[in-house]
């Protein structure tokens, strides 16, 4: 097969039935058109009728540069499109448990910091690494140690 995905071959099917509604509308057109005048027209009239429509839609919808590229402006127009929602979606997400992290740990740090201004020096925690990356990834300022601190570390 070429190496052509199922894709390819769904686009195509999806065309040739595109296709066909010129052809059947064209029919059905001669048929009503039949009915009102109470003529009769022959059958072989009817499928010639068909196999035109169908030739010339087949040409108009799979013919030219300008076919192609209309039908991928609009492939990108609609996945560029959901794919910006899709993102908008990701960075409010983020933004609000950003929020949520902000209003857990904020807090948690300035009671640890009224603890230990009181109290003997504990360290913060304790925090897996997951947590300690995020924290230091959202928190830059946290990996800075200053000299005053009452860590032992700096004493």
């Amino acid at each position: 097969m070429g190496g052509k995905g199922g894709a390819y071959f769904g686009w195509v099917a999806l065309g040739v039935i595109m296709a066909l509604v010129m052809p059947l509308t064209a029919v059905v057109t001669a048929m009503s058109v039949q009915v009102v005048a109470e003529d009769s027209v022959p059958l072989l009239m009817l499928a010639v009728l068909a196999i035109i429509s169908f030739a010339a839609h087949c040409l108009i919808l799979f013919g030219g540069k300008l076919a192609h590229a209309s039908k991928t402006y609009y492939y990108f127009t609609t996945k560029h499109t959901q794919l910006s929602q899709e993102l908008a979606a990701n960075h409010r997400l983020v933004r609000r448990r950003l929020k949520n992290l902000e209003a857990t740990f904020i807090p948690y740090v300035h009671h640890w910091k009224k603890h230990n201004q009181t109290y003997e020096y504990i360290e913060a925690g304790p925090f897996d690494n997951e947590v300690t990356d995020l924290l230091y990834r959202h928190f830059p300022y946290l990996k800075k140690k200053k000299a005053d601190d009452d860590d032992p570390e700096h004493a």
